[in-house]
């Protein structure tokens, strides 16, 4: 059961994603805050739009940090020539792909969430 000022009701189903506890900082909030987003990213009462906005938020920060980081792995290919630039390649990869999706599961319980939780707490 959740109280607000407009009334109580029961939590969503995903609730054991959501751990509502003031002590939870640092870490472990970060980590309840990405186990809340991906059960908002399979949840089908979360509108595409929503996430949508959320995945070109987190690509568009993904690509700035590509952009960034091309003069460091410069260096970093110019001093270790082959294996640099493998390392490089790979780390590139996996950032490409990884980041929007970890950073989307963030940005969505705080772009997204509150349709969801508008229209369980006008059913109760």
């Amino acid at each position: 059961m959740i109280t607000t000022e407009e009334g109580t009701w029961t939590a969503l189903p995903m609730s054991n994603a959501i751990r509502m506890n003031p002590q939870n900082t640092g870490f472990r909030k970060f980590m309840n805050d990405l186990r809340c987003g991906f059960a908002l990213m399979l949840d089908r009462r979360i509108p595409n739009r929503d996430k949508l906005v959320t995945l070109a938020l987190a690509v568009g920060i993904t690509a700035c940090a590509l952009a960034f980081e091309i003069p460091v792995e410069a260096m970093i290919i110019l001093f270790f020539a082959k294996s640099g630039f493998i390392g490089v390649m790979v780390f590139d990869g996996v950032e490409a792909v990884a980041g929007p999706a970890i950073l989307s599961c963030l940005f969505l319980p705080f772009l997204g969430a509150t349709t969801v939780i508008s229209k369980t707490a006008t059913r109760e």
